[in-house]
């Protein structure tokens, strides 16, 4: 639990991000997002030991009474994107991706008592990324994945396919600022990189341990189990 004074913006925010990489190591994802109360995006990086092989195991911590994840479909960027002051285009930044890949994430907070619901907080905890799970990869052709059509098979969770929209709209519009954010501060982006915009079922709460299966239609499945 944190006992100092926590980060007052976003930009301190990012640089507890940015420590905690240089810290931990490689950078395999970001998930970027919208709060509800700001127009402007945010966005945390995933760390390279926080991806876990499709069909693998996940051992939530103790301190977490169930799991939570997330249903997504990543954004797979197909070349770099160097650093540097060019200001890319909704277009340039679809053109950067070549492949679409489900994903799962897994949520897992490591904040308590009054930090656990500060954004800025929530922020510098990589916003509450304790996993990631990438299925096979699908060309992304010029679908731009509004909506999609999803099924989960998960512990208290029995979901029919179903079309659903994505939360922020149109995932485009986060990926373009988070290509933008990325060349202007943040280094850049690396080839393989995946970016996940948002889940397709909000939050889902797990009754307990066993297998999590997602599936987008047209994108692929993608399984977790939970411990």
């Amino acid at each position: 639990m944190p006992t100092i004074p926590g980060p007052s913006t976003r930009s301190e925010s990012y640089r507890i991000q940015d420590c905690l990489v240089a810290e931990l190591g490689e950078i395999v994802a970001w998930k970027v997002g919208r709060g509800k109360s700001s127009p402007e995006p945010y966005c945390a990086p995933v760390l390279r030991q926080r991806l876990y092989q499709n069909d693998g195991r996940y051992r939530r911590p103790i301190h977490l009474s169930a799991a939570s994840v997330e249903a997504e479909i990543g954004l797979v960027i197909g070349k770099d994107v160097p650093a540097g002051n060019r200001t890319y285009s909704r277009e340039d930044a679809l053109a950067l991706v070549d492949t679409v890949v489900p994903a799962i994430e897994i949520l897992e907070t490591r904040l308590a008592g009054a930090a656990a619901g500060e954004p800025f907080w929530k922020l510098a905890d990589l916003q509450a990324n304790g996993g990631v799970v990438f299925g096979p990869g699908t060309p992304r052709g010029n679908r731009t994945f509004r909506s999609a059509r999803l099924s989960i098979d998960a512990p208290g969770v029995l979901g029919t396919s179903q079309e659903v929209r994505h939360p922020f709209g149109d995932p485009a519009d986060l990926l373009q600022w988070m290509v933008n954010h990325a060349a202007h501060e943040r280094g850049g982006l690396k080839r393989g990189q995946v970016v996940i915009t948002g889940s397709y079922c909000g939050i889902l709460a797990l009754s307990g341990p066993g297998a999590c299966r997602v599936e987008f239609d047209d994108v692929g499945c993608v399984k977790i189990n939970l411990l």
